[in-house]
Parts: C-alpha cells; sequence; structure tokens
C-alpha cells in the first residue's frame, strides 16, 4: 500500500518520462495563451480597420472554426501515426498561423489574419487532441488522472499570461482614437495610423511564433514515449476499458472522436459565455 502511494506518476516500469512530460505539459500552456489572447483581439481589430464589432468578431468564427474543422481530421491522423506527430503537427500549424501575422500585416487587410487565425487554431486542435491522452499513456494507468489533473494545471497559467499580453502589450500600446475617430480621417493618415497598430499587435505573435517553433525543434529531437503496441489499438484498448457503449462504431473509434469534440466545444462554451463582452 505504501509502495503504491509512493508511485511515481511520471514513470512506467521503472523508466522515467519526467522529459516528455515536461514538454507535453507545457503545450497547455502554449494553447492556453493562444486561447486568451485571442478574446480582446475582437475590439482591436473593429478599431484598426474601422470596423463594427460584429465584422470583428469574424476573428472569433476563422478562430474557433478552426477547432471544429480539424478535430476529426486529428484524431485520425494521430491513430494512423502517433501522439508525438499529432503534437508536432499541432506545434507546426500553430507556429506557421502565428507567424503568418507577418505577410498579413503587410498587405494592410482584414481577411490575411482570419486565415492565420484559423491555420493557428488548427494546430490548437491537433495540440489538444494530442497531449491529453499522451499525457495519459507517460505512466501506470493507476496514476494516469492525476497526471493529467497535474498537467491541465499549467493551461490556466497560458491562459493568464495571453491575457496580460492582450491587455498590456497591445490594447494599452495601440492608438486610443475611436473607431468613429478614425472614420473622419483621410486615407493616408488612415492607412499610417493603421500600419503603426498592426505592428503592435503582431509583435506578440511573432515571438509565441518562434517560441513555438523552437519548441517544434525541441520535441523532434526529443527520444519521446510511445504506447504500447500501435496508437490506433492503445487508444481502443483505452476507451473500452472505460466501459464504453456506444451503439454506433464511426471509423472504429466512435467514442474517441466525440471525446474530441465534446471536450473541446464544452470547454469553449463553458469559457467563452461572456464573449461578447
Amino acid at each position: 500500500m505504501n509502495k503504491e502511494n509512493n508511485q511515481s506518476i511520471i514513470s512506467k516500469d521503472g523508466v522515467s518520462y519526467l522529459i516528455p512530460f515536461i514538454l507535453v505539459t507545457s503545450c497547455f500552456a502554449l494553447w492556453g495563451f493562444a486561447n486568451d489572447i485571442t478574446n480582446p483581439m475582437v475590439k482591436a481589430f473593429s478599431k484598426i480597420f474601422r470596423m463594427s464589432v460584429t465584422d470583428g468578431a469574424l476573428v472569433q468564427v476563422a478562430f474557433y472554426g478552426g477547432y471544429f474543422a480539424m478535430a476529426f481530421p486529428a484524431a485520425m491522423f494521430i491513430r494512423k501515426y502517433s501522439y508525438k506527430a499529432g503534437v508536432l503537427m499541432g506545434l507546426g500549424l500553430y507556429a506557421v498561423g502565428a507567424l503568418m501575422f507577418l505577410p498579413a500585416s503587410m498587405t494592410g487587410m482584414y481577411y490575411p489574419f482570419l486565415v492565420a487565425y484559423f491555420i493557428l487554431t488548427c494546430g490548437l486542435s491537433f495540440l489538444e487532441t494530442s497531449c491529453n491522452p499522451y499525457i495519459l499513456s507517460m505512466g501506470e494507468e493507476e496514476t494516469s488522472t492525476r497526471r493529467l489533473n497535474l498537467a491541465q494545471c499549467f493551461n490556466p497559467m497560458g491562459s493568464l499570461c495571453g491575457m496580460y499580453v492582450a491587455m498590456n502589450f497591445i490594447q494599452a500600446k495601440l492608438n486610443p482614437a475611436s473607431t468613429e475617430e478614425r472614420a473622419l480621417l483621410s486615407d493616408e493618415e488612415f492607412a499610417a495610423m493603421r500600419d503603426s497598430d498592426l505592428s503592435v499587435l503582431i509583435t506578440p505573435y511573432l515571438i509565441i511564433g518562434a517560441v513555438i517553433a523552437l519548441m517544434f525543434l525541441v520535441i523532434y529531437f526529443t527520444k519521446m514515449p510511445a504506447p504500447i503496441g500501435n496508437t490506433e489499438a492503445h487508444l481502443q484498448d483505452r476507451l473500452l476499458s472505460r466501459g464504453s457503449d456506444s451503439p454506433v462504431l464511426l471509423c472504429g473509434c466512435t467514442d474517441y472522436v466525440l471525446d474530441v469534440y465534446y471536450t473541446i466545444w464544452y470547454a469553449r462554451v463553458d469559457e467563452r459565455g461572456n464573449v461578447g463582452d
């Protein structure tokens, strides 16, 4: 009994998964950062491009559209390849989307930013779909819940950092002129103000894009654990062990795919209920 209580939650059969656990857990903070730096951008883009808040809300349509569009493909990708491949795909898309803010700002148009947000969020969908079960696999079955709870503690930390950066390094540094005041400017004056504000807005995204690219390389070159047997069989066994009684079998792993959607959309509704505030 005492031996079980002292059992490490990040080791299995005498093998420590400390480094892989730290790397994957850091991804929880990284997608929390991206989630909570986004909401204030509705007002920011509305002001920068002299749009209504309704038009600015397309940022969130593109952002959460990426979650919906990529949840099922991410699940299938992981089943075919591995958790590590899913994490790398997520980090790659995350980095590409964030770095695309630079060429988007050069166009001086709003819609390229929506494309960048969509690609970025496709990466977040891959990360959320990959990291949760990956953490579960890094140790004994008996300690999987404790392991996942520990990793998930870092998600709110990333969220707090995202909100702090949005408010103090973007919103606070934008030109204070309102949308109505900007509408009175000449085209040349408006373009100069818009470009100045866009340079402020994209800076945190370029920095996080570089951080994500570095994280991609670190994980790529780090030996990461693989579930016992092939990934598909492992996932199926884990799901069946939970007593699934779903009458429908979709692509051989319905419950897993549905769990992906339920987790993502429940989290989004729960956290963004005041999205328009």
